[in-house]
């Protein structure tokens, strides 16, 4: 117990000492096929997975952060996959979960903006336990540290975000491609149960400036009542039977 004390007290002096700049990191990332016992399911997931895989290596992946606001966004590498919105929009909705989040750490909250809806989708960052080890591997030079986590509150957040493997370093400011940026330190790569994000390029921004998310109330949404209105306003789902008629 006085081992595992001292190694987190060791994280904590690190990131302590943070770069008073901010970075911009880009990421790449890739699809995970989730398997279904149900055949028919089991094929459409597979072949999910395979078209997403066809375009992200052609999409970066961006965060930026200065340790108290932290943005994720993407940007096509090809101006034809700009005008592939399907499959675009597709890729950025697994991946991302929408096409832009931005998290407050000040706060704890992370916000998405969906990709076809007008309300803003609230995640709170408390409602993620991480478990940090001592294994540790290195990506782009950095020592980065093994964690581990888990949705407490299940209600409010995707089944295939429950659980997440994510590989931090401590040297550097916080934050990362999640709302669940509530490591001492930068997330260089993490993992879903549907995705898996790399770092590939990590870059000094001096005089970064991030702003605090400002949206009016009546736009925001926790995830529980983002799944409720999404169910209600989704064009294709079918539409319940009007007993009356």
């Amino acid at each position: 117990m006085k081992k595992k004390i001292m190694f987190l007290s060791f994280i904590f002096i690190w990131s302590s000492g943070l770069y008073s700049q901010g970075l911009k990191i880009t990421y790449k990332a890739s699809a995970i096929h989730v398997r279904n016992s149900n055949p028919k399911t089991d094929k459409v997931t597979s072949k999910i997975a395979s078209w997403v895989n066809s375009i992200t290596p052609r999409i970066n992946f961006i965060v930026e952060t200065n340790g108290e606001i932290n943005k994720l966004y993407y940007e096509p590498t090809l101006e034809s996959d700009r005008e592939n919105g399907n499959l675009l929009d597709l890729a950025i909705s697994i991946v991302m979960n929408g096409q832009e989040m931005i998290g407050d750490l000040t706060e704890n909250k992370a916000y998405f903006q969906p990709i076809s809806f007008d309300k803003i989708k609230r995640i709170s960052m408390d409602n993620f336990k991480w478990s940090i080890s001592k294994e540790f591997k290195y990506i782009l030079g950095y020592k980065c540290y093994k964690a581990t986590g888990k949705v407490i509150d299940q209600n409010e957040e995707s089944r295939l975000n429950y659980k997440m493997t994510a590989w931090f370093c401590p040297e550097l400011i916080q934050g990362g491609p999640t709302a669940y940026t509530t490591l001492p330190g930068l997330i260089l790569e993490i993992k879903t149960l549907k995705t898996i994000l790399t770092a590939n390029k990590i870059e000094e921004r001096k005089g970064l400036k991030l702003h605090h998310p400002e949206y009016d109330e009546s736009e925001v949404l926790s995830y529980k009542e983002w799944r409720e209105y999404f169910a209600a306003n989704n064009p294709i789902a079918p539409k319940k039977k009007n007993n009356n008629q």
